[in-house]
C-alpha cells in the first residue's frame, strides 16, 4: 500500500509556529508492505522489477523492498520526505 501525502512538521499543533520554511519537512507519501508468508529472494526480485515498471510510467518514486529475501509474517514502511527541495526515501527493515 502506498498513499500520496503532503503533511509538513510546520503543521504540527505543539511546534508549527516554531518551524521555519528552512527547517520545514514534508512528508509526501508513506507505504507499508505486510507479508503474511515468507517472500524468495526470486519473489522480492520480480516485485522490485514490477516497481521499476510502475516508477517508469508514472511520477511515482517507489523505493525497492529493502532486502533480498522477505521472512513470513514482517512488514516494512516507507516514507518519501523533502527537505530543502531535496527528496529522500527512508525504508525500514522488516518489522
Amino acid at each position: 500500500m502506498d498513499a500520496v501525502i503532503d503533511y509538513r512538521l510546520s503543521q504540527l499543533p505543539l511546534v508549527g509556529g516554531g518551524v521555519s520554511a528552512d527547517e520545514d519537512v514534508e512528508v509526501q507519501s508513506v507505504g507499508v508492505l505486510w507479508a503474511n508468508g515468507a517472500l524468495s529472494g526470486e519473489q522480492v526480485s520480480q516485485i522490485n522489477a514490477a516497481i521499476d515498471a510502475f516508477n517508469q510510467i508514472s511520477d511515482g518514486a517507489l523505493p525497492h523492498l529493502p532486502v533480498q529475501q522477505f521472512p513470513g509474517e514482517q512488514m516494512s514502511v516507507t516514507a518519501t520526505v523533502d527537505r530543502k527541495g531535496e527528496s529522500f526515501v527512508l525504508v525500514s527493515d522488516p518489522l
